[in-house]
C-alpha cells in the first residue's frame, strides 16, 4: 500500500489456498483462531473463554534448588535481600517476591538500583549495600544471569545467591546457588517459556507455597503480574496470558491504594481495562519513576497501605511522566534527524547524543523502530561512556546483535526484542562499525519497508453481530497475540474532520452498504479525506467508552485506487 497517509505497506497474515478456520465458530472468528494457532473447536473455546489451567510451577529447570534454598533461609532467619531492576517488570517482580517471602515470614529488604548512578543489574557496590543491611542470600529478580563476576564477588563475600531472570544467558553462566531462567538451554515447557520476571516471581511463589502446604493468594499478586507482564511486552501467549486476563479482572477490584491511586492518575478508574490501558497509561507512569528520579517510588506506590501516601505518589509520577512525555518527543526529532544524516539505507540505526538521556534511549529507540522498521539503537554519549537501547525487528534478534561486540563493551544484556549496553565513548566508533557490518550481513535482501500487519481482509459490511460479540475475548491482546486488525477496501468517508487539543488526531463516520460506522485515527488528525472520497482502511474494532458503542480504530487509510 505505497500510496497510504502513512507511507507504510500492509501485509494480510490470512492465506484463504492454505489456511483451515478453527470450526464451529462465525466465519471471521475461526479464522483469526486459526491464525492463533489453534486448530479444534474444543481449543477455541478456552481460549475465548476460559482462562486456562495454570501451569506447573515445578516444570521449570532450577525450581526446586531455587525453593529449597529460599526455605532454608526462611527457617535458619537469613536476611534476604530482593534484588531487582528499575523497570516495570523489575519493580512489579520486586513487590512479588517480597511480600511472598514475608507472608512466609521472611526477614525481607528490597533493593532497586538508580538509573543514573548504578546502572543495570547487580553490581558490586549494590551486593555491598544489601550486605551492609546485613542480607546474606541475595535473590535477583529481572537480572543475574550474566552477572558472572557480581556473583563471584557475592560468594567471596559470603553471600548465597539465587537468580531468577528471564532474560537470555550466554556462555558463561554464574556460580549462583540457583538459577531459573525460562531461556535455560535445558528448557521451560513451551507455555512457560516467555515468563516475564514478574510472572517468574509469581511462579516461584506458587513452588514455595506448594511446598508449605499453603495457598497462595492469587488476586493479591496477578495484579501486579499484569502490570509487568503488559510492560515489558514479551509474548501475551501461553501462562503470560492466562496470568494477564486474572491480572485484568484483579487490578478492577484491587485491594492495593497504590493501584487504585495509579488508576485513577490515569483516568482509568471505572472504567474498562485493557491490556492497551497498561501499556499506554499505567506502565510509563511506573516506568518515569525510574527513567527520571528512582524506581523505589513506584514500588513503594504498589506497595504502601497508606492512601494519602499513595495518592501523593501517583500524583508525583504523573508529573514525571509528563516530563518524560515532553524529552522524548524532543528526543526521537533529534534520533530522526541523526538517522537521516547517517543514511537512510542503513539496516542498523545506531544514533546518539548528549542530549539526549539514558532514561529515555528504550523509548526513543521503539519510535524509531516504529517510524523507520529497522533495528535501532539510541545511546547517550557521555564523557567516558555511552549508554544505550537497542529495540528491534522480527527479522533480528537484539540480543544477537550485541553480543557481535561482546568484548567491546562493559556490559550488556537482553532479549530477542530489546537490550542493553554500556561502552566506553573511545571504542563507540568499533562497536557502531561491528554491528552495523553484522546487520548487513543477516538482513541482506530483507524488506525493511515500514509494514503493517493485518489478520484478515474484508468488506465492513462483513463485520456481523456474531463476530462482534466474541472479539473482546481475544483480550487481552499485545506481542504475540495481536488485537484482531482487519482490511477493507472501498469504504466510503461521510465525516471527517481533525480532533484533540491541537488536532492531531481525525474523527470520521463511514459507510459501506447501509452500515455507518464512528472511527479514531490517532495521529492522522493532518490527513482528513473529504466527504465523499472513498479510502481503503486498515484498523482494530474497539469500545467507545465515551459512547458505550464500538467504533473503528485506524491505524492507516489510503484513498480507494479508482
Amino acid at each position: 500500500m505505497s500510496n497510504s497517509v502513512r507511507g507504510k505497506r500492509w501485509l494480510v497474515r490470512w492465506h484463504e489456498a492454505s489456511m483451515q478456520p478453527v470450526p464451529g465458530f462465525p466465519s471471521l472468528t475461526g479464522r483469526l483462531l486459526a491464525l492463533r494457532g489453534l486448530r479444534q473447536h474444543e481449543e477455541g473455546r478456552r481460549y475465548l473463554f476460559t482462562d486456562g489451567t495454570p501451569a506447573d510451577p515445578w516444570a521449570l529447570p532450577g525450581m526446586d534448588r531455587a525453593v529449597e534454598r529460599l526455605l532454608r533461609a526462611i527457617r535458619v532467619g537469613e536476611r534476604i535481600a530482593v534484588y531487582g531492576d528499575y523497570d516495570t517488570d523489575g519493580i512489579t517482580a520486586t513487590a512479588i517476591l517480597s511480600e511472598g517471602l514475608r507472608d512466609l515470614g521472611a526477614d525481607v529488604l528490597t533493593h532497586l538500583p538508580n538509573r543514573f548512578t548504578d546502572g543495570y543489574g547487580l553490581t558490586a557496590a549494590g551486593l555491598e549495600a544489601v550486605r551492609a543491611r546485613g542480607a546474606t542470600l541475595v535473590v535477583s529478580v529481572d537480572c543475574g544471569v550474566s552477572a558472572v563476576d557480581e556473583i563471584a564477588h557475592a560468594r567471596a563475600a559470603g553471600m548465597g545467591v539465587v537468580v531468577l531472570d528471564h532474560h537470555v544467558p550466554r556462555a558463561a553462566m554464574p556460580l549462583a546457588d540457583a538459577i531459573v531462567d525460562p531461556k535455560l538451554e535445558d528448557g521451560a515447557p513451551p507455555e512457560l517459556a516467555h515468563l516475564a520476571s514478574c510472572g517468574l516471581a509469581y511462579t516461584v511463589l506458587r513452588a514455595l507455597y506448594d511446598a508449605r502446604g499453603r495457598s497462595l493468594d492469587e488476586g493479591r499478586y496477578v495484579e501486579l503480574v499484569a502490570l509487568g507482564t503488559v510492560a515489558d511486552m514479551v509474548p501475551l501467549t501461553g501462562e503470560n496470558r492466562r496470568l494477564v486476563r486474572r491480572g485484568l479482572a484483579a487490578l478492577r477490584r484491587s485491594g492495593r491504594p497504590g493501584v487504585h491511586a495509579l488508576l485513577e492518575s490515569a483516568g482509568l478508574a471505572g472504567a474498562g481495562l485493557s491490556a492497551d490501558g497498561i501499556a499506554f497509561r499505567l506502565a510509563p507512569r511506573l516506568n518515569a519513576a525510574g527513567r527520571l528520579d528512582h524506581a523505589a517510588l513506584a514500588l513503594e506506590l504498589l506497595t504502601t497501605a497508606d492512601e494519602s501516601r499513595a495518592r501523593a505518589l501517583a500524583e508525583h509520577l504523573n508529573g514525571l511522566n509528563a516530563r518524560r512525555q515532553q524529552m522524548t518527543d524532543e528526543a526521537v526529532r533529534v534520533a530522526l534527524e541523526l538517522a537521516r544524516q547517517d543514511g537512510a539505507g542503513s539496516p542498523l540505526v545506531m544514533v546518539g547524543h548528549p542530549q539526549i538521556s539514558r532514561g529515555i534511549v528504550g523509548l526513543v529507540a521503539s519510535k524509531l523502530v516504529e517510524e523507520l522498521y529497522r533495528p535501532s539503537i539510541v545511546y547517550e554519549v557521555g564523557v567516558e561512556h555511552c549508554t544505550g537501547s537497542v529495540r528491534s525487528i522480527p527479522e533480528l534478534s537484539a540480543v544477537d546483535c550485541l553480543a557481535q561486540g561482546a568484548e567491546l563493551m562493559d556490559r550488556w544484556g537482553g532479549h530477542r526484542q530489546a537490550g542493553g549496553f554500556t561502552v566506553r565513548t573511545d571504542r563507540l566508533p568499533a562497536l557502531k562499525a561491528r554491528l552495523g557490518a553484522w546487520a548487513t550481513e543477516q538482513l541482506a535482501g530483507a524488506d525493511l519497508r515500514p509494514t503493517l500487519f493485518a489478520d484478515i481482509e474484508t468488506p465492513l459490511a462483513g463485520l456481523q453481530s456474531p463476530d462482534l460479540q466474541h472479539f473482546p475475548s481475544f483480550e487481552p491482546c499485545g506481542e504475540a497475540n495481536p488485537l484482531p486488525t482487519f482490511i477493507s477496501r472501498g469504504v466510503a468517508v461521510m465525516h471527517a474532520r481533525p480532533v484533540g487539543s491541537d488536532g492531531q488526531h481525525l474523527r470520521l463516520r463511514l459507510r459501506d452498504g447501509q452500515r455507518v460506522w464512528e472511527a479514531v485515527g490517532f495521529g492522522l488528525g493532518g490527513t482528513a479525506p473529504a466527504p465523499g472520497t472513498r479510502i481503503d482502511i486498515i484498523y482494530t474494532v474497539a469500545q467507545d467508552q465515551r459512547r458505550d458503542a464500538l467504533e473503528l480504530r485506524l491505524a492507516d487509510f489510503a484513498l480507494t485506487d479508482q
